[in-house]
């Protein structure tokens, strides 16, 4: 199963655009079980389409929030096993 990310290529210009091609490049390079993999990555006039392995639950960023803004070493190991 997969998750798609689309991102609006008019809101993405300059340094953000270069730090995008940037983290695809690493994404696509790096297997490891503890990063989510790149599949594929199309674009067209008006969008960028990053198809990622998908992760069932919750995201990173919404459990951070929900922990007060940080992760214990000890939660973080277990998130990141």
């Amino acid at each position: 199963m997969y998750a798609c990310k689309v991102m609006d290529r008019s809101k993405i210009q300059g340094r953000t655009l270069s730090n995008l091609k940037n983290e695809i490049a690493l994404l696509a390079d790096i297997k490891n079980k503890n990063v989510v993999g790149l599949k594929d990555m199309q674009k067209t006039l008006n969008n960028f389409y990053l198809i990622m392995d998908y992760c069932n639950g919750s995201d990173l960023e919404k459990l951070r929030a929900a922990r007060g803004g940080r992760f214990t070493e000890v939660e973080s190991r277990l998130i990141l096993r």
